[in-house]
């Protein structure tokens, strides 16, 4: 069974169009770019840029993770991806290429990942940490410890 992508009118609710995401298992998140492509990440390893009018992929750009759950669009073309690895990594979608990759990140809730682009800042939730991170230089500005993380007592937290 292939996974369906499904948009829909904001306004309406109405379904406006589905499509198949080809090649992945699922789907794991997907954001609507500043320029009005859609990027998506999936159990394919994959980011998937997709024109928004005719759903067709124009670009992939290659993870090497499958276990990247979170996307997100900073500025200036740059998308941050997150998951159960650990890890955060900085891509220029534009050229496809990895800038940087941030280790000890617990990004480990799906969809945790909001980026604040007056502040330049992307927080990054995980089940024990919440990382504040300065997107233009790639610095962690402050984390924070969850409650679960203080029920289960971590020791590593």
């Amino acid at each position: 069974k292939l996974p369906f992508i499904k948009v829909f009118d904001i306004n309406s609710c109405e379904c406006k169009s589905s499509f198949i995401h080809p090649d992945s298992a699922a789907v794991w998140k997907i954001c609507q770019l500043s320029d009005g492509k859609i990027a998506s990440i999936g159990v394919d390893k994959e980011i998937k840029i997709w024109d928004e009018n005719s759903y067709e992929v124009k670009q992939r750009i290659e993870t090497n993770q499958a276990q990247m759950r979170c996307i997100a669009e900073l500025k200036n073309g740059k998308i941050a991806l997150g998951g159960f690895s650990g890890e955060l990594k900085f891509f220029d979608y534009k050229s496809g290429k990895l800038e940087e990759t941030i280790k000890d990140i617990d990004c480990s809730s799906n969809n945790s990942m909001l980026y604040y682009p007056q502040k330049d800042l992307l927080l990054v939730g995980g089940l024990y940490i919440i990382s504040l991170i300065n997107t233009s230089s790639h610095e962690i500005v402050k984390k924070y410890v969850t409650l679960l993380a203080s029920f289960l007592k971590k020791s590593e937290v």
